[in-house]
């Protein structure tokens, strides 16, 4: 059975689905020169609006970035005619973050052990982790192709 999303209909800015509104929507190419710029705008506007307290900005901002790296790297396999879309949602009792790449996806429960010693020290594994780790929730949809990162407010 195929899941959906809060965000799966095309929304503008600000745009107001019931208790749900998407507070920020944008698209870049799968190229990585984007998700620093992306994301410091991104979690400012965040802290700016009172949802992110700044004691955690950069946790958050670590979460975002690595959701963004996966999508690009992972996700649509650092092909450059490949988008990667965020939205930023917030409604009553919480905020969040989703991610959607144009890859063919994977599935979330056939990961690496975070604490094993070649994923310790490789150059990739650790992202999951850590984004369980400082969010409220994550899941993921499309196959694995998008993913919904979300703090309570």
């Amino acid at each position: 059975m195929s899941q959906t999303s809060p965000t799966d209909t095309k929304t503008q800015r600000g745009a107001d689905h019931g208790t749900l509104r998407i507070a920020l929507e944008c698209e870049i190419p799968s190229d990585p020169s984007f998700v620093n710029p992306l994301t410091v705008r991104t979690v400012k506007f965040l802290v700016d609006e009172g949802l992110v307290e700044p004691a955690v900005h950069e946790k958050v901002q670590l979460c975002l970035i690595e959701a963004l790296r996966n999508a690009i790297v992972h996700g649509n396999r650092g092909d450059a005619s490949k988008k990667v879309q965020l939205r930023v949602f917030v409604d009553k009792g919480e905020w969040g973050f989703f991610i959607e790449d144009e890859g063919q996806g994977f599935d979330p429960k056939v990961i690496l052990d975070p604490a094993d010693e070649e994923t310790l020290w490789g150059s990739s594994g650790r992202g999951l982790p850590i984004m369980r780790h400082y969010m409220d929730r994550v899941e993921y949809f499309s196959g694995g192709s998008a993913v919904l990162l979300a703090r309570k407010r």
